[in-house]
């Protein structure tokens, strides 16, 4: 099946089109980390020589959407230690959810919330001042820490579920059952 464009809707249309998925399914996404963003993930903060100047621009595939955080790691729990133990995931350390699964909004902002799996294919490209550069920057970015409380349950960390949560106003492209929508910043 063939790609369809949708071009320029709005990040409003966005969350709508996001909390109307029906389904756990993998999806495509392009979106922008700016500057202040940047920033956070950093190395050193504002000591290192890249704060303040640095953004980037990346595209996933293989990423899922509408999945249950709690389902999915109980799915991944060890089978056969005997114990019978389950996950129960607590509540978002930040936001509430508009669409339990989906939508996030906290700020004002809404955020959407995938998850990263072992097939993901991800590519990402950074800018220094606005110009793209092939200067390593990932060795200054500032690892994710694996789930404590998976771990606590028996996960292996290549076997965690890695939930991944994006401000919608920072995507600008997203692929769902095959139709590629376009997000423009009216």
């Amino acid at each position: 099946m063939g790609t369809i464009k949708k071009n320029a809707i709005s990040v409003s249309e966005l969350v709508t089109i996001v909390s109307n998925v029906k389904c756990c399914q993998f999806c495509q996404l392009s979106y922008g980390t700016p500057i202040e963003a940047m920033n956070k993930k950093l190395i050193g903060g504002k000591g290192n020589r890249f704060y303040g100047h640095v953004s980037s621009i990346t595209s996933m595939s293989g990423v899922q959407i509408n999945a249950n955080y709690e389902n999915a790691v109980n799915n991944r729990l060890p089978k056969g230690d005997g114990n019978g133990e389950k996950f129960v995931a607590e509540s978002l350390p930040w936001g509430e959810w508009l669409v339990p699964n989906k939508v996030i909004t906290h700020k004002g902002k809404y955020y959407i919330r995938l998850y990263v799996t072992k097939s993901v294919k991800k590519e990402t490209s950074f800018y220094f001042d606005g110009e793209r550069t092939d200067e390593n920057i990932k060795d200054e970015i500032r690892e994710s820490k694996p789930s404590n409380r998976q771990a606590e349950v028996g996960i292996e960390v290549e076997d965690m579920v890695k939930p991944f949560t994006i401000c919608a106003d920072n995507i600008s492209s997203i692929t769902l059952s095959g139709v590629t929508y376009n997000v423009t910043k009216f």
